[in-house]
């Protein structure tokens, strides 16, 4: 079985979360805003075809990480992952 999966497009998203695992969920996404801050200044100038801070899809599997990754079609082409 898979870890439920939370797609995080505004705050009001935050409330899909269940009550009780917000908190890990709000961690993760700390770490998770400081890969995109450190993806920006290191790609700054090049566009992407989908903005990688557009979205904070949150996993919901205990692990305690966050991961910023830029994908060209299927294949993940660059990837940093952060820990709580």
């Amino acid at each position: 079985m898979s870890a439920p999966r939370y797609e995080i497009r505004t705050v009001a998203d935050f409330l899909n979360v269940p009550e009780d695992r917000r908190e890990v969920c709000i961690r993760e996404f700390g770490v998770w805003l400081e890969l995109v801050g450190n993806l920006k200044v290191m790609f700054e100038g090049i566009d992407f075809a989908e903005d990688p801070a557009g979205k904070f899809i949150w996993v919901d599997d205990d692990k305690g990480t966050a991961t910023v990754a830029i994908k060209a079609g299927d294949e993940t082409i660059w990837k940093m992952e952060g820990r709580i």
